[in-house]
């Protein structure tokens, strides 16, 4: 076996460079990334967007400057880099678009936009739009000494009647006012995307290969109010969290998957602890998001 071996989201991979996010394995690889030519287009699309091609089994996705990527059904990934790109460009979508659409490809898991981190007794899940400030909230869970399982996907699978989330990895993605609200320089940190004031920041924990039940689900809303409040939410809306909030969505119809997606909604909704986390605007008030999230969460079975 050749190159670098890890363990991400269930799997075991190969790489043929260091990806110093994930945890070392050893074991025979489920999937395998290597260096090799990506045509431009795929032989007859199922959809095509302004960055991807898709039909079943293939997907194909480029970022100009960066790299080409094909992904292969659940199994290869063939990385086709641009003159000049740098390992850590590279790696930024690897681990980001292109690992959500390789999970959906493998089957029986749903990888959920969302952040996750151990609680006692298991996991909890932090969902939102983009500013919604979960990655602000998973980062002050982190502060008091929580692990991170995952700052953006959060792989999911039925198990036993509940739901478990598999760790990613631990790193955190913050905008500048966050980074420096924990302690972190955002100008000595690698920018998430080039045109963005959002930073990678590497969280103090090692990675770990432990999948963990999830004990409660927050999808956070700001709202124009001072206060943080919970609501419950009910399993229809939930159905529309867990359908919209997937990592990869917009690349379901193309991969011939929507329908194993809505029927694996289907089955999770009624099993989500899931509520309504409202906000202020101004300021992100992290440490009281967190009082109330561990209040919250249902005492252990």
């Amino acid at each position: 076996m050749s190159g670098f071996v890890y363990r991400t989201s269930g799997l075991v991979l190969s790489s043929p460079f260091v990806l110093p996010e994930l945890a070392p394995a050893e074991a025979p690889p489920d999937v395998v990334f290597g260096w090799g030519a990506v045509p431009t287009a795929l032989e007859m699309p199922r959809t095509v967007g302004v960055l991807h091609q898709a039909r079943p089994g293939q997907f194909l996705f480029e970022i100009e400057g960066v790299a080409r990527y094909l992904v292969e059904d659940g199994a290869t990934v063939t990385i086709d880099r641009s003159p000049g790109a740098s390992d850590e460009a590279v790696r930024l979508f690897l681990l980001n678009v292109v690992l959500a659409v390789l999970l959906q490809q493998r089957g029986g898991l749903l990888p959920l936009h969302a952040a996750a981190l151990g609680v006692p007794g298991g996991a909890v899940l932090f969902a939102g739009f983009s500013g919604a400030g979960k990655s602000t909230l998973a980062a002050e869970f982190v502060r008091r000494g929580h692990p991170l399982l995952s700052d953006d996907i959060a792989p999911l699978r039925l198990v036993n009647g509940g739901i478990e989330v598999l760790p990613v990895f631990p790193r955190l993605n913050l905008w500048a006012d966050s980074a420096r609200h924990f302690g972190f320089t955002p100008e000595h940190l690698p920018r998430v995307r080039p045109e963005e004031e959002k930073y990678s920041v590497p969280v103090a924990c090692p990675p770990t290969s432990t999948s963990l039940r999830v004990r409660a689900a927050y999808v956070l809303t700001p709202h124009g109010r001072p206060e943080v409040t919970l609501t419950p939410i009910e399993t229809a809306e939930a159905f529309k969290v867990l359908l919209y909030r997937t990592a990869g969505m917009p690349f379901l119809e193309g991969l011939g998957l929507r329908q194993a997606h809505f029927q694996m909604v289907t089955r999770m909704a009624p099993l989500l602890a899931l509520k309504r986390l409202r906000r202020p605007f101004s300021p992100m008030c992290a440490a009281e998001m967190a009082d109330a999230v561990l209040a919250d969460l249902p005492a252990e079975a």
